[in-house]
């Protein structure tokens, strides 16, 4: 193999599978993975079964920094957010 050969190897080929490795492996990653915890969930917490009456609401967002207002209940609805899709 001709040194111009493995020099145009090494620039085409090589070079830009280590880079990208690199860069997937230095990129940080969510704390925690949504199926994991609640983080990029919110909880919708009713009076009843009906789901009529709201009367209490938690979110946790992609970071895991956590809202919360009112109280919980057995009668609850859980939508993920888009971090999670």
């Amino acid at each position: 193999m001709t040194r111009k050969l493995r020099r145009a190897l090494w620039i085409v080929i090589i070079l830009p599978t280590v880079l990208t490795a690199t860069i997937l492996l230095s990129t940080p990653q969510n704390a925690q993975s949504c199926g994991a915890s609640r983080c990029g969930y919110e909880f919708y917490y009713y009076s009843d079964a009906s789901h009529t009456t709201l009367v209490g609401w938690q979110f946790w967002d992609c970071s895991c920094n956590y809202f919360t207002w009112g109280t919980t209940s057995f009668y609850r609805e859980i939508l993920e957010n888009e971090c999670c899709g």
